[in-house]
């Protein structure tokens, strides 16, 4: 064999070395996205574990609630803890939407939204809550506060 020999045996052979690292690379990032999705979903169901174990762990919590849900008067302690756990609602949805939508979760990330909505029918205090709170919304998903806007226009909360 001659020069040119082994050099067209080196241009395959570096041709060939193209092609694996370019299929070894697919399959990294395909891993990666899985990873990346899989600590989205995650992320998302622990942020609502989290809220919801702090209402039900608190019994104050509930009782506002309750007292709200009733159109009953609230103190201005009272007040203060609806807002404060209402808050903390909005904001984890909004927090859970944005990083879904962030990570590209693998469910719609439309979920947080049916979630508020079934809150809202749950708990209908929470609507005006939202529309004091709203605002807020803007600054971190935007998407997220007119998706919910327009549910309660067409009807879908209370």
């Amino acid at each position: 064999m001659n020069i040119q020999d082994w050099g067209a045996v080196g241009e395959i052979l570096g041709g060939l070395a193209v092609v694996a690292t370019i299929i070894y690379l697919s399959v990294q990032i395909r891993e990666l996205k899985k990873a990346t999705v899989a600590r989205g979903n995650e992320f998302s169901m622990q942020v609502f574990s989290n809220w919801r174990r702090t209402a039900m762990s608190n019994s104050e919590v509930v009782n506002v609630i309750a007292k709200a849900n009733m159109d009953e008067p609230l103190s201005d302690s009272e007040r203060i803890r609806l807002e404060l756990v209402a808050d903390e609602f909005f904001f984890t949805n909004c927090s859970s939407y944005a990083t879904s939508r962030l990570l590209g979760s693998t469910y719609d990330d439309s979920a947080e939204v049916r979630y508020t909505l079934d809150m809202f029918a749950r708990y209908p205090c929470l609507v005006s809550e939202w529309k004091r709170f709203r605002p807020n919304i803007d600054l971190a998903a935007p998407a997220y506060g007119e998706a919910i806007d327009a549910a309660i226009k067409n009807g879908g909360a209370a």
